[in-house]
């Protein structure tokens, strides 16, 4: 089995995700974590220990060269870029983590990225290095492109062909319109669309929908009055 040591203990659930991927295919032992914490070194966090800090790398790496080590973009961008910073030093390997139930045939996911169960990927998606998708009812659309270090958050939708750029999150039950260029952060529950994407004004919001379901109406009336003359 493939040797493990996850950067952080921020997110312990990434635990349960090695053990759903071990259940379908024992790949992964988990080694311990590490954390800047220096009052988390020698605990255990779901019955794996804290190993130490950074210093700790160089040691594991030197004894064992076949080692991923694995990091979450929580928090710190900054602080994000100095564990892939370290790990590239060192020449660590990068695991990239995704549940057996997510289907990503025809699309591709970079290196140490993390899709937790839950997300509908389409076909022909990019998805790049270090993007985290660790909640539910995530939906990605076919053709679309995601860049690296980026959190997606539960319930967002990203709409097909859309291309996500310089964007570090986008936020819960968040709506990325179909084409959309994003190059800004989304916060939750907003709607964006165009080239850059913008979020969509409450009033023109408001029309479209009040212009959809005009049409919904219309067609149900269309249904029935076809139906009347059939019969």
């Amino acid at each position: 089995m493939k040797k493990l040591v996850i950067y952080g203990t921020v997110y312990p659930d990434i635990v349960k995700l090695i053990n759903a991927i071990n259940r379908v295919n024992p790949e992964w032992e988990i080694l311990g974590f590490i954390d800047d914490n220096v009052q988390k070194h020698g605990k255990l966090i779901l019955e794996i220990p804290v190993l130490g800090g950074r210093e700790v790398v160089a040691d594991l790496v030197e004894k064992d060269k076949n080692i991923y080590f694995f990091s979450n973009y929580f928090g710190s961008l900054s602080e994000f870029k100095r564990r892939i910073n370290l790990f590239e030093f060192y020449g660590c390997k990068i695991p990239t983590l995704i549940h057996p139930a997510v289907d990503i045939i025809h699309s591709e996911v970079g290196l140490g990225s993390l899709i937790e169960e839950g997300c509908n990927i389409g076909t022909r998606v990019n998805i790049g290095n270090f993007v985290t998708i660790f909640e539910d009812y995530v939906s990605i659309s076919p053709g679309c492109t995601v860049g690296s270090s980026l959190v997606i958050k539960d319930g967002a939708f990203i709409g097909a062909g859309a291309t996500i750029l310089r964007t570090k999150n986008l936020g819960r039950n968040c709506i990325v319109g179909a084409g959309a260029v994003v190059v800004n952060d989304v916060p939750d529950g907003i709607t964006v669309v165009g080239i850059p994407a913008k979020k969509i004004r409450k009033n023109l919001f408001r029309r479209i929908v009040r212009r959809l379901n005009r049409d919904i109406k219309r067609i149900k009336q269309d249904y029935i009055a076809k139906k009347q003359i059939s019969s």
